[in-house]
């Protein structure tokens, strides 16, 4: 999803700041732009914010790439608008989460980041200078296998259960996936 910028834009500027990351998730968004474009655009002054996202300037503005803050999630996941005195906390400072509510389409916004996630997707939103210019959806491949493994296991009488990083919405569609 894309918000005032070209969608190819969000996937080349959130490419260039997750090529300096070591996250496997940086990996997949990085590996995307590249698939796309012969190069991707100098990031510089990178910053990992470790469990959140990361950051770095790209063509002279401040672009992130990461999960939004605690207040924003309970929106999303609620599918309501921000109450109008809304000024949310985020590790990565006030703007990166603000400037979404004050972001004149913002239940699309989170609408969008809902239907990624109802659809298994991690989803991450991007911003440039602080506004919100697009959402990412990463999805993990089932191995082709998965689902004889696990019916094996079942079969044999043994409880599995799954552990992950990811959010509930997305763990539950994998799950039933596998």
């Amino acid at each position: 999803y894309a918000y005032g910028e070209a969608p190819e834009r969000v996937l080349k500027l959130a490419g260039a700041v997750e090529s300096l990351s070591a996250h496997p998730l940086a990996f997949a968004v990085q590996s995307a732009a590249e698939s796309v474009f012969d190069a991707l655009p100098e990031a510089t002054d990178f910053r990992a914010l470790v469990g959140i996202g990361a950051e770095a300037v790209v063509e002279g503005r401040l672009c992130r790439v990461g999960k939004p803050d605690a207040e924003m999630r309970a929106l999303i996941d609620a599918q309501t608008k921000p109450p109008e005195d809304a000024a949310p906390v985020t590790p990565f400072g006030a703007d990166f989460c603000a400037r979404v509510f004050e972001f004149e389409d913002r239940e699309r916004v989170f609408a969008d980041f809902y239907a990624l996630e109802q659809a298994g997707k991690t989803a991450v939103l991007v911003t440039l200078d602080g506004a919100p210019v697009g959402i990412l959806g990463i999805s993990d491949r089932i191995r082709s296998d998965s689902r004889a493994a696990a019916d094996a296991l079942k079969n044999a009488s043994v409880d599995t259960f799954m552990l992950t990083g990811d959010n509930e919405k997305t763990a539950n569609a994998i799950g039933k996936a596998a």
